[in-house]
């Protein structure tokens, strides 16, 4: 499956641990890797498939095996007896396998609910690697090596013996076919990603490879290496209860799939700063999110907690948003203009750039000190994408956007009361690498008060972070531990402090100084699932 961005590539020397249906994928490495020999590998189209040739070997005791595969049971009927035929077996029956996975996919067949692959069936790399993969198991089902030992080491001599250049000239072969195999700026999964496909899916398999010209950049002369595997006693295979589906590609192979770009899983942060204009209030806390969703269109988060101590000031400050939204678009369909709201957006192909909502859902926050307590039951905003990017790749790259809406404060403290109903305008901009390594994030926002002129409050913050991806060379589909380092500063005004709360920046307000400065340095962790 082609990349839409050109990150996940993979060097030989950092290929990991190969476990078994990959039951521990923090150790296993997959991605894209380029081979002088044997054209672009998808490494977990390789492990896949070495780990289908070790079931198919372990199953052939039995005349019959059944697994499941897309579409319904797969059901294969063989009568390979010795152990030199079951290997055969194993090995041509993986292939086969795969086979039926591109087959299957181009037509549609067994398509999961929220995510169609039918866009990258028949990708140029995909049966040149599953071929790879048998090589490799029937390899190691000879080798006297425990079975995932003898992968790891067959593995890396495998690629080697192909060419297996560095991950940056991988990058360079990618962006050379950028055109031809693939088109830059198509938003997965439409179908309009991948210009070249391949059909042939017989054996021996011949790679696909760049032309000599730009192989000749990466220093690649070698000839191509084409792959075969023993011939088996005759088997077949048959899937029961497929769905016969259409020969034809489906012309809007998007829908029903979920356009998420990442998922957070319980991202934590710890800081450490101060604040104050005068005097400085040193200060350190905890933020934390239950989870975030980024998708094509907005992203949202579910219960973003903060906590924070400034014992000269509010005391320990208790910070709470249960459900937050930013910019989820709606849709304007990319083929008969039809426009759909935000949520729908998720699951087909938009115009890039739109008008969107966004707000929150119960905003409180709660001064150990004082005993003060205000609540922001709902926020309501329209957001306009000002650089018209939404539903594009450039939208996880850079984002500008404005936003005006209305909330409502409520401020308690012992008998003093104020029930506050706002307008609120804020400015967003965000901007990052292509790789997710570096972000800066900008944000401002004036929310006045409709009953007094004179009472407003005004914040900007600018931060800075930093991620060090753990376990892995580059983020993957499976969550991926990470670490992100950050520095964040800020200004705010509030006329009345008393009705502060802290909205993009880190609960650093003082409760007694209409202006405050404040800075943080942050370190935090999360899992995050990258899905394109």
């Amino acid at each position: 499956m082609l990349p839409i961005r050109l990150k996940n590539v993979v060097s030989v020397e950092r290929l990991g641990a190969h476990h078994y249906t990959g039951k521990l994928p923090l150790e296993e490495r997959t991605g894209l890797l380029y081979t002088c020999r044997g054209g672009l590998i998808d490494l977990g189209h390789v492990r896949a498939s070495i780990d289908r040739v070790a079931f198919l070997y372990a199953a052939s005791v039995r005349p019959r095996v059944e697994l499941g595969v897309q579409g319904g049971t797969g059901v294969f009927v063989h009568n390979a007896t010795t152990a030199e035929d079951r290997r055969a077996f194993a090995a041509r029956g993986a292939y086969r396998l795969a086979v039926w996975h591109e087959q299957a996919t181009t037509r549609g067949v067994g398509r999961r609910p929220y995510f169609a692959e039918d866009f990258s069936a028949g990708s140029p790399e995909d049966l040149y690697s599953d071929a790879l993969g048998a090589t490799i198991g029937l390899a190691a089902l000879l080798d006297p090596r425990p079975f995932e030992e003898a992968v790891d080491d067959l593995l890396v001599r495998h690629l080697e013996a192909l060419g297996a250049v560095p991950a940056g000239a991988t990058k360079t072969a990618l962006d050379r076919v950028e055109g031809q195999w693939w088109r830059r700026g198509v938003m997965v999964p439409d179908g309009a990603l991948l210009l070249a496909r391949r059909d042939d899916d017989g054996l021996p398999i011949q790679p696909w490879r760049l032309d000599a010209d730009d192989a000749a950049l990466l220093g690649c002369t070698a000839n191509a290496e084409s792959l075969d595997l023993p011939a088996a006693p005759p088997f077949t295979f048959a899937v029961d209860d497929a769905e016969p589906g259409s020969d034809a590609r489906p012309e809007r192979p998007w829908i029903g799939a979920l356009r998420l770009q990442s998922i957070r899983l319980m991202p934590f942060e710890l800081f450490a700063g101060g604040f104050g204009r005068e005097k400085f209030t040193p200060s350190f806390g905890l933020r934390v999110r239950g989870g975030e969703a980024r998708t094509w269109g907005g992203d949202a988060r579910i219960v973003r907690f903060a906590t924070a101590f400034a014992d000269a000031d509010r005391g320990t400050v208790f910070n709470i948003v249960g459900v937050e939204a930013e910019s989820l678009s709606f849709c304007t369909d990319a083929d008969d203009g039809t426009l759909h709201g935000p949520i729908s957006a998720w699951f087909m192909a938009c115009r890039p750039g739109g008008v969107g909502v966004g707000g929150r859902l119960l905003h409180a926050q709660y001064d150990g000190r004082t005993g003060r307590t205000i609540v922001r039951p709902v926020e309501l905003t329209v957001d306009v994408d000002l650089l018209r990017n939404a539903f594009t790749p450039a939208w996880f790259t850079r984002r500008l956007t404005v936003a005006a809406g209305f909330g409502v404060d409520d401020v308690r403290e012992g008998v003093r009361h104020r029930v506050i109903p706002r307008a609120v305008a804020s400015l967003r901009f965000d901007l990052g690498d292509e790789d997710g390594d570096f972000g800066l994030r900008v944000r401002g926002s004036v929310r006045q008060s409709v009953t007094t002129f004179a009472d407003r409050g005004i914040e900007s913050s600018l931060r800075l972070v930093h991620r060090l991806y753990l376990g892995a060379e580059t983020p993957r589909s499976i969550p991926t531990a990470l670490i992100e380092l950050g520095a964040e500063i800020g200004h705010a005004y509030w006329a009345d402090p008393w009705t502060s709360i802290s909205d993009w920046s880190l609960p650093l307000l003082s409760a007694r100084d209409p202006h405050t400065l404040y800075g943080a340095l942050t370190v935090g962790a999360r899992f995050e699932a990258i899905t394109f």
